[in-house]
Order: C-alpha cells, then sequence, then structure tokens
C-alpha cells in the first residue's frame, strides 16, 4: 500500500477509486451532488484530504483501508456455495448484495441461538425434500407441512404475499425483506441481480426477498426459496434466464403448482370461453395470484398453446417493475414489514432478560433503541 500525502492531501490510486463507485452502485448524479470533485479526485487534480477520503468510505460503504490500496480489492463473495442459474454467474456480486447477505447471516446466527438455548427443536421444514422426488408428492408433502389449502388463493382478497410470508413465518422460516441495504436509501437493490436469496439451517432458514420486485415476483421468490428450505439448500435466485440447473426447475415446477393447482388450472381453462387465447390469459391471471405471464408459461408447460404465443404474451405484458416513488410509507410499517416478527420479539426477550445488550439492537436490525422499543409495542399491541 502507498498512501501518497501532498500537504494534508491522500493521492488515490484512480483503478481504486472507480472500482470504490461502481461497486457502490450510486448513480453519478447522486455522487457529483455530494462530491463535487470527485472527477478532480480520481485524476489526484488534486487530491482529497484525509476527512473527504473517511467521507467518500462512509457514502461508498467501501472499508477505508480498500481506498488506500494500490490495486482494486479480490473481495470475495462470502457466500460461493449459492447455486447460479443458466450461464449467468456472481463472479462480480455488488457491494450491496455481499451486505445484505452478511446481515441477514448475522441475524441468522443470532436467531439460531436463541432457538437453541431456548430449547426449541429443529426445523420441521428443513432437507425434508430430494430433488429427485416425485413433484406431486412434493406439493402434497409441502402443503400439509405448512397447512396450506390447495385453493388458498380463493379466500384471500388481496395481499397474497403478506398471506403466506406470515404463514411461513409461523413454520419458523425467518422472513427478511428489503428494497435497499438496511435504511440507506442511496444503496437500493438491484432486482436484475438477484430476487431473492435462501438461508438453509437446521433451527433458523431464512428467507430474503427482494423488495423492488413485483408483488407478483415476490410471491413467487417467496415459494421457490421454500422449497430450497426443503432440500436444504442455500440459493441465490436470479429470473429471466434459462435454468439448466435440477435443483431449480425442481423448485419452479413445485413453486408454480402451489400457485398455479393444475386440475383447478384446467377446470378454469376450459370454463373460459375467450376465442382469443391471450384474452383468456389475461383473464385467467385474475382468476390466480400470478401474472399474465405465468398464466402463459404454465398454459405452455400444458401444451396448451404454443412458443409463438407465450413470447407474444412476454411481449405485450406491461408486468414492468418500476422504481417505487412518493413518501416511501410509514417508517414503523416499512421496518415491521422488513424484519421477521419472531425475530424482533425473540431480541426484545433477550434485552428485557438482560442476555442482550441494547447495542445488538443496531447491530442486527439497523434500527435505534427507542424505534426499535416501539416497533416492539406495535407487535405486542396487535397480538
Amino acid at each position: 500500500m502507498v498512501v501518497k500525502k501532498m500537504s494534508n492531501r491522500i493521492e488515490l490510486n484512480d483503478k481504486v477509486l472507480i472500482w470504490a463507485i461502481k461497486n457502490s452502485k450510486i448513480d453519478k448524479v447522486t455522487l457529483i451532488k455530494k462530491f463535487n470533485s470527485i472527477d478532480k479526485w480520481i485524476k489526484n487534480d488534486p487530491s482529497p484530504t484525509y476527512n473527504q477520503v473517511v467521507e467518500l468510505s462512509n457514502f461508498l460503504n467501501v472499508p477505508f483501508g480498500y481506498l488506500l490500496l494500490d490495486e482494486p480489492p479480490n473481495d470475495e463473495f462470502e457466500m460461493l456455495d449459492f447455486r447460479t442459474i443458466g450461464t449467468k454467474e456472481i463472479n462480480k456480486p455488488s457491494r450491496n448484495l455481499i451486505d445484505t447477505v452478511s446481515d441477514m447471516k448475522r441475524r441468522q446466527e443470532w436467531m439460531k441461538n436463541f432457538l437453541i438455548q431456548e430449547g426449541y427443536e429443529k426445523n420441521h421444514l428443513y432437507n425434508v425434500l430430494d430433488n429427485n422426488d416425485d413433484i406431486k408428492k412434493s406439493v402434497e408433502l409441502v402443503r400439509r407441512i405448512i397447512n396450506l389449502e390447495n385453493l388458498w388463493f380463493l379466500d384471500i382478497k388481496n395481499d397474497y404475499f403478506k398471506f403466506i410470508k406470515e404463514l411461513l413465518s409461523k413454520n419458523g422460516i425467518l422472513i427478511m425483506q428489503n428494497g435497499i441495504v438496511r435504511n440507506n436509501t442511496y444503496r437500493k437493490l438491484d432486482v436484475d441481480e438477484f430476487r431473492g436469496f435462501c438461508l438453509t439451517d437446521m433451527y433458523a432458514p431464512l428467507i430474503f426477498i427482494n423488495n423492488n420486485d413485483s408483488n407478483n415476483g415476490k410471491l413467487f421468490t417467496l415459494f421457490h426459496e421454500l422449497i430450497h428450505v426443503c432440500l436444504g439448500e442455500d440459493t441465490l435466485y436470479i429470473d429471466g434466464l434459462e435454468l439448466n440447473n435440477k435443483s431449480e426447475i425442481f423448485c419452479n415446477k413445485i413453486a408454480s403448482e402451489l400457485l398455479i393447482p393444475t386440475d383447478y388450472f384446467l377446470e378454469m381453462w376450459n370454463k373460459n370461453k375467450s376465442k382469443i387465447i391471450i384474452d383468456k390469459i389475461n383473464e385467467l391471471s385474475y382468476e390466480f395470484p400470478v401474472s399474465n405471464i405465468a398464466i402463459a408459461r404454465k398454459s405452455l408447460d400444458l401444451k396448451l398453446i404454443n412458443q409463438d404465443i407465450y413470447i407474444e404474451v412476454e411481449k405485450k405484458t406491461n408486468d414492468v417493475i418500476k422504481a417505487r416513488k412518493g413518501s416511501g410509507g410509514n417508517f414503523y410499517n416499512n421496518n415491521i414489514s422488513r424484519i421477521d416478527k419472531n425475530f424482533i420479539l425473540a431480541l426484545s426477550n433477550k434485552i428485557s432478560n438482560g442476555e442482550s445488550s441494547f447495542s445488538d439492537i443496531y447491530k442486527l436490525t439497523g434500527l435505534k433503541r427507542n424505534s426499535f422499543e416501539n416497533i416492539v409495542k406495535i407487535l405486542e399491541d396487535v397480538k
């Protein structure tokens, strides 16, 4: 490491600085607004001061020491066992993804220790399936274990995702979701990089959902990752690519069947009198908790339509994920939705008993003490 000082300035390697900026996923307009001399710092004309480098490292969420290196670091991904889909590999995961996985690992480890100390048994969903199992029997097993009716969605008026999320949480799976890294609005999670991931464990399996996905997309990811819990596999879920992985195909088939039961689907297909197939597909999407693309996929798998019609539906659909705008909702509701309820109450229990410190609140949730206590009160009031 070579640090060249020019009075109170630090000369940074341009490759390292460019790497740090690119890895942060912060757009250039936002970066320049915060540091209007960033282009000059890259050229070391002039170099930034020590305090400016400290501020920049905090803003980019890159360790200070990294910015002083002579070459960009080989920042290996913590979850090398994550499966990849199709031809896409996670060779260079973003800092946002790495930090999110790290946060979730800390929460999972804490919850695992809590459950063991409290005498809980191993989770009943962990490793109950094998990807060589029969699909129909696997679907029936999963439904029975989590207590999910075949046509569960007929009794749900709107928020299918919330219903399944709460159901899986009752079954001991930690369900976490967020669209940013902790509470940093500058660090948005990229749906094109990942839609969710699963950290399996015998006591505290955890599913993380990228909140920037569509409601239909989040629901499918939730079911998809549930099956990975049942397989005992850690996974990173990326959509939109050809699948050539046996476990991914297995998980997708079961997730699809849980969302679109074949028998009921065929019944609705035959009842629908639309002469134009695409109209029929669009109308059936209102009968199930899925998009018209998912209906088209099911129809294609059942050989009710050909590939050309499926492609046409893809082209015409308006199921495009857009960045959410507006006020961003209520602070407390946002955090209640992001962090698993059982995790929050378990942490509150340990703090009340003097077995955890208040510093654990911020380390594990990113929340200040008062905010955490208010969230606990809200959750206890709605019990």
